[in-house]
């Protein structure tokens, strides 16, 4: 009897140990799932990772690439805006050229026309002396008439 006490102490031991061993496979399998969960959540997270890194180097290449262009548009703009503002400086040079010659020439013809003027003033200077004088033999040659006309009616009266 002792020796089948001992077997079942043994059996039930045994069992037990399958017992405990069932429920420690059932929670290593339970921690195991939820590990490989995890694992799986991190790959994905990894993943979505990796799929940021790209397109961030892809956006960091592009801007690098509109970056150039930006400059580059911007060195083509710089060269219009100094083509423009040396073709502005040649017609503002050139305008006032055309000013100086102007100037000049009015300046000549206002010479000009002053001296005219001027030679103008005389003119009309002696022809009013020459109103004056012919005024003045008017007003005489009127005088003489009018006595040769009292003259002649009292000759007539006589």
């Amino acid at each position: 009897e002792e020796i089948q006490e001992k077997i079942k102490t043994a059996v039930d031991t045994a069992n037990s140990n399958i017992e405990q061993a069932k429920i420690d496979l059932t929670q290593i399998t339970s921690e195991t799932g939820e590990a490989q969960q995890k694992a799986n959540e991190t790959v994905t997270e990894v993943n979505q990772l990796q799929e940021q890194v790209k397109t961030l180097q892809t956006g960091f290449l592009k801007n690098g690439k509109d970056a150039q262009e930006v400059k580059a548009e911007a060195e083509s703009m710089t060269e219009e805006i100094q083509e423009k503002i040396k073709t502005a400086v040649d017609t503002a040079n050139s305008n006032i050229e055309q000013a100086k010659i102007d100037l000049t020439q009015i300046t000549s013809e206002t010479g000009e026309a002053q001296q005219k003027a001027n030679e103008t003033v005389t003119e009309v200077n002696q022809l009013q002396e020459q109103v004056k004088t012919l005024q003045t033999g008017f007003l005489k040659n009127g005088k003489d008439a009018q006595e040769v006309k009292a003259e002649a009616e009292s000759m007539t009266e006589e």
